[in-house]
């Protein structure tokens, strides 16, 4: 049951995403319907920097050592571990910073290195 409900949000928010945001690249990031991301400009066009959607409700823990990343909560919150603090964010609030760990949100969206995310 929890298997086909989360398989169910993971294609409503990839349909919602695709429709959003036409003809950018919509993908669940790692499979487990936990983190979509739609690549609105993606590096290949400027390697300098990307800008995406992304909707997290749990990430794997991760660790970015050259990519700046801007978070700006639309709606909900999110939790963030930076090094070993733990930043609780909610909507409005903002976040700048080079390494993060694992974020865990329930129905949040951010803004990462330009990197836009939206859930309705």
């Amino acid at each position: 049951m929890v298997e086909s409900s989360i398989k169910f949000r993971a294609e409503n928010i990839l349909s919602e995403l695709s429709q959003r945001y036409p003809g950018t690249t919509v993908y669940d990031l790692d499979g487990r319907g936990m983190h979509f991301l739609s690549e609105v400009e993606p590096v290949s066009e400027h390697p300098e920097y990307d800008r995406a959607v992304e909707v997290i409700f749990d990430s794997k823990p991760h660790k970015h050592l050259k990519m700046t990343q801007n978070y700006t909560i639309l709606s909900g919150t999110m939790k963030l571990y930076v090094d070993k603090n733990v930043l609780d964010l909610s909507k409005g609030d903002k976040y700048t910073g080079l390494t993060v760990l694992k974020a865990v949100g329930l129905k949040y969206t951010q803004l990462r290195a330009g990197l836009k995310k939206i859930i309705s």
